[in-house]
């Protein structure tokens, strides 16, 4: 009997388990990859969307719910495509508004869930991949207090998932901790300890600095937070570094950032991170410092640390156009002179039903990430997380790591309140340069971008996506990629059809009692 089977056998049976105790907090963190995420976005293009910053993610289910529970009930003069949104999120976030709209009492809530799914890719002239799975997830907290979460992450064959955080067992089968962690709470105030997601930026498909591209972070964070500004530091234990036989290079990544909404059309964010480490290194308390100028730090301490900036803007023109984009510095040169700044822009737009297009929404994004971008001479300190299960590194930053640029236009046609259509096109280069090559020297002025033998590629891609309320999700995605020079290798050009088709079922339930 195949992996599959046994896998989909042990979610059968613990279903009627989990439902029987089926039950979690409204201060859980939507993890990141979620549907949730592009329907905030699209409702905020509109000018109908919540009132919290959106630059930093997670969000949490409170923060949706307590958006939804305040809507007003009169949509009629909506958007048909609007109204399939919000319909959606009041089917997934039913429970936590009923629990929103309580009168305020001393409550422990909790909730554990079940979502298994099916995930094939296939290719032509290329082997495909057929893989079953499953969540599993358990939470217990006093909403606006306290929480504890964990989720467990089960997959027949995840070696081509970059988000997945662990190793293949016998038969490429593997398991790991999706996310586990410890919420505090007071007023405007939150501590978060474990392991958990973190992204910057309004880009749903990539981001410069922090792109959540990447396996769950084992951290801590702080944060101050309202509607209009949130201060946040956060420091994370990153993969160990084999240099030589018998040393090991611990490494960390910690960082501190500022968001602001001086009006309602205008929100800006700013941070900074520090990738540090060495043979035997402990977390320094410089690092531990919130308000301490890293770039500074390690070059008073005499320390050749990476230190990475980046600035994020997001401007709704009129209600239904919005423009956002990213601006990352890598490698300043206090002197201006010395070496070239590494620079990364990421700009882009969404429109919300325009030119009388009803139920529609575009983006268009345009990004760049300059030659040696994430790089560094010292091994430690080079800007990824950890290898995946193919060896390769997993950048923190741009999913398409350094020495690239990319276009991308995508089209969403909410078809029915079950039923979404899209296509979109997408160009894309990519150079030789890569995170780990080897920097001995300052970075030569004149370096082409791209650089040496560009892979180069076209794509072309319709997807097809099934919601029942928020039980039963399919989707379908299909498409054409030309590609030439693949992997940076000159002469290998490819033309490849694509079909890509995902199950997955989610079954949870909200309960809690009075203390």
């Amino acid at each position: 009997m195949s992996r599959r089977i046994y896998i989909l056998r042990a979610i059968v049976i613990a279903v009627p388990l989990l439902i029987s105790a089926a039950f979690a907090s409204v201060d859980e963190d939507i993890p990141p990859d979620s549907w949730i995420y592009p329907a905030i976005e699209e409702l905020t293009a509109a000018g109908d969307g919540p009132p919290w910053l959106l630059h930093t993610q997670p969000f949490t289910r409170r923060q949706v719910a307590s958006y939804l529970h305040g809507l007003a009930s009169d949509t009629a003069d909506l958007d048909p495509g609007r109204l399939i949104v919000y319909r959606r999120l009041f089917a997934e976030f039913a429970g936590e508004v009923e629990e929103i709209a309580r009168p305020a009492i001393d409550r422990i809530v909790l909730r554990t869930g079940i979502q298994p799914y099916l995930l094939t890719t296939q290719a032509k002239n290329r082997d495909g991949l057929n893989r079953a799975g499953g969540y599993l997830h358990t939470s217990v907290g006093r909403p606006g207090h306290w929480l504890a979460r964990t989720r467990v992450r089960l997959d027949s064959d995840a070696r081509y998932d970059t988000r997945f955080r662990g190793k293949p067992w016998k038969d490429n089968l593997t398991a790991n901790i999706d996310d586990a962690y410890l919420k505090f709470l007071s007023g405007n105030f939150e501590a978060f300890w474990g392991r958990g997601r973190l992204k910057f930026g309004r880009s749903a498909n990539d981001g410069l600095l922090l792109s959540g591209w990447y396996p769950p972070l084992d951290y801590g964070r702080l944060s101050y937070s309202t509607d209009r500004f949130r201060i946040m530091y956060f420091i994370a234990v990153l993969d160990n570094l084999l240099l030589n036989p018998g040393e090991t290079a611990k490494r960390y990544l910690a960082g501190h950032r500022i968001d602001l909404r001086p009006w309602d059309f205008l929100e800006l964010a700013a941070g900074e991170v520090i990738v540090f480490g060495g043979v035997n290194r402990p977390l320094e308390w410089n690092y531990l410092n919130p308000l301490t100028p890293y770039y500074w730090e390690q070059l008073n301490e005499d320390h050749d640390d990476n230190p990475l900036w980046n600035v994020e803007w997001s401007l709704r023109v009129q209600p239904g156009w919005e423009v956002y984009g990213e601006f990352l510095i890598d490698d300043f040169q206090i002197d201006f002179k010395s070496e070239p700044h590494q620079l990364g822009i990421l700009i882009g737009a969404h429109a919300v039903a325009p030119f009388g297009m009803s139920r529609s929404y575009h983006t268009v994004e345009y990004s760049r990430v300059n030659t040696t971008v994430y790089g560094q001479n010292e091994a430690q300190n080079r800007y990824y997380y950890r290898r995946d299960m193919q060896g390769r590194v997993i950048p923190l930053g741009s999913r398409y790591g350094p020495d690239t640029d990319r276009w991308l236009y995508t089209c969403r046609y909410h078809a029915a309140d079950w039923l979404d259509i899209s296509a979109g096109i997408k160009r894309s280069r990519k150079g030789q340069r890569d995170i780990e090559d080897i920097q001995t020297s300052g970075v030569a002025y004149g370096v082409p971008f791209p650089s040496g033998v560009v892979d180069q590629r076209w794509d072309i891609f319709t997807d097809i996506d099934f919601q029942y309320r928020n039980l039963v999700f399919v989707g379908m995605h299909g498409g054409w990629s030309q590609r030439e020079n693949e992997d940076n290798i000159a002469g290998n050009d490819q033309n490849l059809l694509l079909f890509e088709g995902r199950l997955l079922v989610n079954l949870q339930k909200i309960v809690g009692w009075t203390r």
